[in-house]
């Protein structure tokens, strides 16, 4: 019954600091950070000046995620181009606190109104300037 005792407990001790030793025969995989600029080149922003009257005008605009990563708190830069270049230029911060997932689009809508300045015919362009990536791609199972 002794040797069993010891030979039990010499057997829970071998596992015991084996086992943990066992993990570092596997092969651990980093990842790399993802890089915002990469991911910032795969979202797409569209936008065009839908109506425009004598003092004011609305851009409407898609946002959509081609990368991999699930994206959060775009920050687009609307330029408006009149006859002699750039009329006016502003920054919207789009999706804030949703998740655009890969594949999904965003819709924006920004009225601007400028009082009594007569405006020209504008035309309008976008870009990203920045976002914040989320984590990993959910991958599908």
């Amino acid at each position: 019954m002794r040797n069993t005792k010891i030979i039990l407990l010499a057997f829970l001790l071998i596992i015991v600091l084996c086992l943990p030793g066992c993990n570092l025969v596997k092969k651990t995989e980093t990842q790399q950070p993802v890089k915002v600029e990469t991911v910032i080149s795969k979202v797409k922003i569209d936008s065009l000046v839908s109506h425009q009257e004598s003092s004011w005008l609305r851009v409407t605009g898609l946002v959509k995620n081609t990368s991999e990563y699930p994206v959060t708190a775009i920050e687009a830069q609307v330029i408006l181009n009149g006859d002699a270049g750039v009329f006016d230029s502003r920054l919207l911060t789009l999706a804030q606190g949703k998740r655009l997932e890969p594949g999904q689009t965003l819709s924006f809508d920004s009225t601007f109104e400028y009082g009594e300045t007569e405006l020209p015919q504008i035309s309008s362009e976008a870009k990203i300037i920045t976002l914040r990536s989320l984590e990993k791609p959910i991958t599908q199972k």
